[in-house]
């Protein structure tokens, strides 16, 4: 947890730059381990994991400045009760606006957690929500995991899906 946190850190802080790849490069594992509280090959673990998804051929484009028309780091998003069930609220990891869509990215460290069906209802809600701060412009949810692998979700009751 406290490797993947720490990926989330890094991809956040250089979301902000041009050229994220260059700030990850430039990122000191020592002095990271000493802001975040980490030992050395944990800080290590987590830059390596940063530059791997900026770097991959499937996610860099999330991180591109000169394909990114709008993005937010750590959106909060809440949603009323439904069905019985209780309200709730979630973090939309990273929201990005392409030519095409708007991405709801979720990371994660462990490319083995990858599976979307197991994070269904959270990403459902994440895409709702993504709708409504961008009406009319489709919508898209995938998980990033820290090799750069991406694996994009999609609703199995297409009454579900959100798109225009």
């Amino acid at each position: 947890a406290r490797i993947g946190s720490a990926m989330h850190s890094l991809l956040e802080a250089a979301a902000a730059a041009p050229h994220a790849e260059s700030v990850l490069a430039a990122c000191d594992a020592g002095s990271l381990a000493l802001q975040l509280d980490l030992d050395p090959g944990e800080a290590l673990a987590a830059i390596q994991a940063a530059l791997r998804i900026v770097r991959s051929p499937q996610a860099r484009v999330y991180f591109d400045a000169a394909q990114v028309r709008w993005a937010r780091n750590e959106v909060d998003v809440a949603w009323p009760a439904a069905d019985g069930g209780e309200p709730g609220w979630g973090r939309i990891d990273r929201l990005v606006e392409l030519d095409e869509a708007v991405w709801v990215l979720d990371y994660k460290l462990a490319a083995r957690n990858l599976d979307p069906a197991r994070y269904a209802p959270i990403l459902q809600r994440y895409a709702q929500a993504a709708a409504a701060l961008r009406p009319g412009k489709p919508v898209r949810v995938a998980l990033i995991g820290g090799d750069g692998s991406v694996g994009e979700w999609r609703a199995a009751d297409p009454a579900k899906a959100v798109s225009a």
